[in-house]
């Protein structure tokens, strides 16, 4: 199965695991995922994950979404790391 990534690039997905379930910002979550090679992160939540929590309100400042889950609502923050860029030459290479 191919997955669309957020750069455009299509990649092939040839594992998948049904159900898995994890925690983050202390609620439990449970969803069937692809298994891809990425790097940077541990886990997306794609289109079809959102559409599970759908309505959710996302603020890019505080890189927050809030929705409602059972009732509750819910607000995952994401991590804001801050890196540093530093221009090299092709002899670096």
């Amino acid at each position: 199965m191919f997955v669309l990534i957020a750069n455009g690039i299509r990649m092939v997905s040839q594992f998948n695991c049904k159900g898995f379930e994890w925690v983050m910002s202390g609620q439990e979550f449970s969803a069937d995922l692809r298994i891809l090679r990425l790097v940077g992160c541990h886990i997306v939540l794609g289109v079809n994950w959102m559409r599970s929590a759908s309505p959710l309100v996302f603020d890019f400042n505080t890189l927050e979404v809030t929705f409602d889950m059972g009732g509750q609502k819910v607000t995952l923050k994401g991590c804001q790391e801050k890196g540093e860029c530093r221009a090299m030459s092709g002899k670096k290479l």
